[in-house]
């Protein structure tokens, strides 16, 4: 199904809609924006509901199909993009359904404001077989003891958290922090303790080696007595790491201090396997957490704009660190910026009102 056959999807008769939902396979409605006339076919046909996105909808007690809440545990995928028109009951039910969905993976959810407990609740609940991968909140209300339920539950398993915009403080990036690290490794046999390690070698080598701590390894031959080595720092991550974040979005939050950054971005486990790092508007930031490459070995893309008390020498030491390793994205300007981008390139930046999207500053 084409995107321009899914926007006018709405458009078309009652009979007509029925006739193609018949035909369709279960992945053929991904990314549809629903109305309300489209839930009231698509309760018809429950195996059609792997994304679903309520934006356009407006959904009161009145009119939110039972069939449809009903439906909701085969969602995979659930969107919010204008929560306005969507009561605040009806947001609930639906929530209630959803946490009793063994497939869902992602929720995308923009400008919920009213609903604040009922997420939590949802957080805290939520058990998939997999668990969610993907949390997006925007301009959400959602309070840091929500989130810290939400990393609880799935925070080994996210790989896209992104809060937008949200109220959370410093004690959400210090919950990512513990869930990057195992406690230490018991140092009691690998038939009672699940927590250690065992590699063997292969069939030509007679000798095994086992892992008892989190920071050494024995290894141990014929006749030998068994000498404690120091692991090497990638077989490390792969022991201690329980984080599977790719993705990390922390804009706007301005309820999160310097401290917290600080302690978050200087923890190898929580940051080794991240991507791309996304701080814009944001007063607390050093770009001194990102000097060392090594801290960050799958970092590829880090936002910084609109970020205040960045200056052009900063930018040209990053990228002189990194190379061609990191997209910077930045928008530090002091007066050797402007000097040598040009005043049309500032003129221009001003009138398209895309100041976040300009590089002013030498490459």
């Amino acid at each position: 199904m084409s995107p321009s056959s899914k926007a006018k999807l709405d458009d078309l008769p009652s009979e007509v809609l029925l006739r193609i939902f018949s035909f369709l396979s279960i992945h053929s409605l991904h990314s549809v924006s629903l109305t309300n006339s489209t839930l009231n076919h698509l309760a018809r046909f429950p195996q059609l509901y792997s994304t679903l996105d309520i934006s356009r909808c407006t959904l009161t007690k009145a009119t939110l199909p039972l069939s449809m809440t009903r439906s909701l545990v085969l969602c995979k995928r659930f969107v919010v993009k204008s929560p306005d028109s969507i009561s605040r009951w009806a947001f609930a039910s639906i929530l209630d359904c959803l946490k009793h969905s063994t497939v869902l993976e992602s929720i995308r959810l923009t400008g919920v404001t009213h609903s604040a407990e009922e997420l939590g609740e949802f957080f805290e609940q939520c058990r998939g077989k997999e668990g969610l991968k993907e949390v997006v909140l925007s301009r959400c209300s959602v309070p840091s003891e929500a989130i810290l339920k939400l990393l609880s539950n799935h925070g080994g398993g996210l790989s896209k958290l992104s809060l937008k915009f949200s109220e959370v403080e410093d004690v959400v990036l210090d919950k990512i922090i513990e869930m990057s690290t195992y406690p230490a490794l018991s140092t009691e046999s690998p038939s009672t303790s699940p927590t250690s390690l065992k590699t063997t070698r292969s069939s030509s080598c007679p000798s095994t080696s086992t892992v008892s701590g989190p920071l050494t390894a024995k290894s141990a031959s014929e006749g030998d007595e068994p000498e404690e080595r120091e692991l090497p720092r990638p077989f490390l991550d792969r022991a201690r790491g329980r984080n599977n974040l790719r993705e990390l979005c922390l804009a706007g939050c301005f309820n999160i201090t310097e401290d917290g950054l600080s302690r978050l971005f200087a923890s190898r486990p929580a940051v080794c396997n991240i991507q791309k790092i996304d701080l814009r508007w944001n007063d607390e930031i050093s770009t001194s957490w990102f000097r060392n490459p090594d801290m960050f070995p799958n970092l590829r893309e880090l936002d910084l704009r609109g970020c205040g008390g960045i200056t052009g020498q900063d930018v040209r030491d990053l990228r002189r660190q990194w190379g061609s390793r990191l997209l910077l994205r930045e928008t530090a300007l002091d007066d050797e910026s402007f000097l040598k981008a040009g005043w049309k390139g500032c003129f221009d930046a001003c009138e398209s009102n895309k100041w976040t999207s300009t590089r002013l500053c030498p490459v």
